[in-house]
């Protein structure tokens, strides 16, 4: 059920991405396209969704920064996870070791995706600010 509940948000979180990405082509590129006789199908996957994967790349990256995130609310529904593996260590334990590793792991498995959202944003302001 956990997999199924992240599945629908993040399918309806790309979705809306998707949809503003392609919303933010400007309609001078349907234009030029309808006047060079493309049909719209050939039209979206030739000149708008290259250009709108360029802008929907962060968001959808953010995006699964935090399902895998929000992966830790699964063991509400009794799914062991990372963090609930390392709290039940720590306390049977008395030792707080699980839980800075946990911290570690959580940290190595995120620190790269979040510095490649950054990366992306930066050089998605770079290219739009250089046209």
């Amino acid at each position: 059920s956990a997999v199924t509940a992240f599945a629908i948000i993040m399918s309806a979180y790309s979705a809306e991405v998707f949809r503003s990405g392609i919303e933010s082509i400007p309609k001078g590129q349907f234009e030029a396209a309808q006047a060079l006789g493309l049909p719209f199908m050939l039209t979206l996957r030739k000149v708008v969704l290259p250009q709108a994967i360029r802008v929907v790349i962060p968001p959808l990256t953010s995006n699964c920064v935090s399902v895998f995130k929000d992966t830790a609310l699964a063991s509400v529904v009794a799914m062991p996870d990372l963090l609930k593996q390392a709290t039940d260590a720590q306390a049977l334990m008395a030792n707080p070791t699980p839980l800075i590793g946990a911290a570690i792991i959580y940290l190595a498995f995120l620190w790269p995706l979040v510095r490649l959202v950054g990366y992306l944003e930066a050089r998605g302001k770079a290219r739009s600010g250089a046209h």
